[in-house]
């Protein structure tokens, strides 16, 4: 989008996840826009967002978790009663598993992954609908994954928990179509945040060798060669809650450097 594009002019949008990484680089991309952002993290980095974002940024920020419905209930209705309305719903709140063969994974760490990555976004789906149908329309985006079109070893239960995502938000565009609700979905692949550097600092002391040499052997597999940066995806989450992508509902936007081609 060329600079000084103001899409979201007076738009209120939602950003859950937004304390770090992909999360805070879109609530900033919407804030320069024009947006009047209300941001929810369970992580307490949200209590100092404001300083994150340009100044004069209209915001309410404050914690919530994504796992418990009465926390998300409670997040929409502040976000209405402080702006009156919610137009976009940025859903980037996730986690990683523990890495494991499902033959040893526990069901504690299945259920923990499931529900915040596919239960979390359907209750703040199911909280915000009533609202956007009521003001006659609104745009959902959900994060998932290029692992929600396969399985891959050692990560069962977060390619199941993406998969689930990315289905769920095909029903939700099929349900709500009729109330001027879109809902579609980004699949980034490696996306170069704390979490994903964490990932590499793990597996590289698994193996005994460095970080560094760790993220050369994984970046080597991506065709463009290189994680994206969290404002990539920030672009592709603006695009599908913009007017720009005013005829797309229930698709998944793949960006992810070439690791899949479909």
């Amino acid at each position: 989008m060329s600079a000084g594009a103001r899409r979201f002019e007076g738009k209120v949008v939602l950003v859950v996840g937004a304390a770090r990484g992909v999360g805070l680089a879109t609530a900033q991309a919407f804030a320069g826009e024009g947006a009047r952002l209300s941001l929810a993290d369970v992580d307490p980095a949200i209590d100092g967002i404001a300083s994150e974002l340009p100044d004069g940024t209209d915001v309410l920020a404050g914690r919530a978790d994504v796992t418990d419905p009465a926390s998300v209930d409670a997040l929409v209705a502040a976000t209405v009663e402080r702006f009156g309305r919610l137009d976009v719903l940025a859903h980037v709140a996730g986690v990683l598993q523990q890495t494991a063969k499902v033959a040893d994974l526990s069901g504690d760490e299945w259920d923990r992954v499931l529900s915040v990555n596919a239960k979390g976004p359907m209750h703040t789906a199911r909280a915000v609908i009533p609202h956007m149908r009521e003001q006659g329309g609104g745009r959902i985006v959900n994060v998932a994954s290029w692992f929600s079109y396969s399985g891959h070893a050692y990560f069962g239960a977060y390619c199941a928990s993406k998969a689930a995502l990315r289905i769920l938000t095909q029903a939700i565009a099929d349900e709500e179509a009729g109330a001027n609700i879109t809902a579609n979905c980004v699949s980034p692949g490696n996306v170069d945040t704390e979490m994903h550097r964490k990932a590499l600092r793990d597996e590289a002391a698994s193996r005994g060798i460095s970080a560094e040499e760790m993220k050369d052997v994984e970046w080597a597999k991506i065709p463009l060669k290189h994680a994206c940066p969290p404002e990539d995806i920030a672009d592709a989450i603006l695009f599908l809650a913009s007017d720009d992508a005013k005829y797309m509902t229930g698709a998944s936007v793949d960006v992810n450097g070439g690791v899949l081609l479909r």
